[in-house]
């Protein structure tokens, strides 16, 4: 970082960064008209609140059912030409067997904030059947065309998977088609990673626990390289900034390793275990420049769009993902070596070293009993 000197900068550990409608057809109503929906109309189950039922009922009546109109009668209902006609004599048309009204509904004053209403839903979200609601509010966001704040996507999971869920939200990501879930911001991807990290190690690392989340990584990758569905058109806006592909970046193919080492450490006579942890070391130190952290390894300008990896500033949050990676990158040192593969362990020390004293200085900046503290202390430090 020598010669570096942003005039305005935030910092966490030793790093610092810059702040830095057409006209609608006349056309008549017919009543009888119907939907053929290619997937059946989004509905919610009971819920466990007010809160959550006014919550998602309100994206379902404003936003969600309007897209099952015929395009012509969707233009109708938010011309306000047609306000009074429609006060009158609403719009009426069945969906999924169930007749809907329409009255006119201004834009301005009558659709809901969208990210503030699905934020509710989710803090509201307190039950399995309560979560069984999100994959249909995503659908019908989708259907919507209403994409979701990039800060949004990231506390999706987080608070899903802290529920108990990461399998449900595994399952939006592979029906992308459907939900418009995707992979496109690196602070989502690294939640989904970490939350499929926490699920082996809670099992202390088992066997089958750990090949399961090993694939469920594997998958998230070849997702990022593989399916344009989660090809964010940003891409090469963000490999300019970060330095890396997106689908490469070293964060990302860390949880591998992790993951891959954990397995390796506890197959010792597996030979393919082993071979496939060689594989990936090779393939994350080929990235992962020599003497760089977490936050070192990219540029300056990656850190001031929220967008892009300015979340991993907070000390806290930091430590979170922090906590995987420096693991991974010891454990699979240890076991590279007892391999004989010297020049490669070397490497992968001086990646870990370097991560685990960036750690350190976030670690001192966090206050006790903060999430953060406690996975590393729990990762890293063994402390049960």
């Amino acid at each position: 970082m020598a010669g570096r000197a942003p005039q305005h900068a935030l910092r966490v550990g030793c790093r610092a960064v810059p702040e830095a409608l057409a006209k609608p057809a006349q056309q008549s109503r017919c009543l009888s008209s119907t939907v053929p929906p290619t997937y059946p109309v989004v509905s919610f189950n009971k819920t466990s609140s007010p809160e959550l039922k006014e919550a998602l009922e309100t994206l379902r009546e404003k936003v969600i059912l309007p897209t099952y109109l015929p395009p012509e009668l969707r233009q109708k209902i938010f011309n306000k030409k047609y306000e009074k006609e429609l006060a009158h004599d609403p719009v009426t048309i069945q969906i999924d067997g169930q007749p809907q009204k329409f009255s006119y509904i201004n834009m301005l004053t009558d659709m809901p904030n969208t990210p503030k209403n699905i934020r509710v839903a989710l803090m509201n979200m307190k039950n399995g059947g309560d979560f069984a609601n999100l994959s249909g509010l995503l659908e019908g966001m989708h259907r919507a065309n209403r994409k979701l704040p990039y800060w949004l996507s990231a506390q999706i999971v987080r608070k899903a998977c802290k529920a108990g869920h990461l399998q449900l939200i595994l399952n939006i990501v592979r029906d992308v088609k459907r939900t418009g879930f995707t992979l496109e911001r690196h602070e989502t991807v690294n939640e989904i990673l970490h939350w499929i990290q926490r699920s082996a190690w809670k099992s202390d690392y088992s066997e089958p626990e750990t090949r399961k989340a090993l694939k469920e990584v594997q998958e998230i990758l070849e997702a990022l390289e593989g399916d344009e569905r989660h090809t964010s058109k940003d891409r090469k806006r963000q490999q300019a900034v970060t330095g890396f592909p997106y689908q490469r970046d070293p964060q990302f193919l860390a949880a591998r390793l992790n993951l891959a080492a954990e397995l390796a450490a506890r197959q010792p006579d597996s030979a393919n275990d082993v071979k496939n942890l060689v594989k990936y070391a090779e393939q994350l130190v080929k990235l992962w420049p020599a003497d760089k952290a977490l936050l070192d390894m990219y540029t300056d300008e990656a850190y001031v769009a929220r967008v892009d990896v300015r979340y991993l500033i907070k000390p806290q949050v930091h430590l979170r993902y922090a906590s995987f990676i420096l693991q991974g990158l010891k454990q699979a040192a240890k076991i590279v070596g007892q391999a004989g593969h010297g020049p490669l362990t070397a490497q992968l020390i001086n990646r870990a070293a370097a991560v685990e004293a960036e750690s350190q200085l976030a670690y001192a900046k966090v206050d006790d009993g903060m999430a953060g503290q406690k996975i590393y202390e729990m990762v890293v430090g063994g402390k049960k």
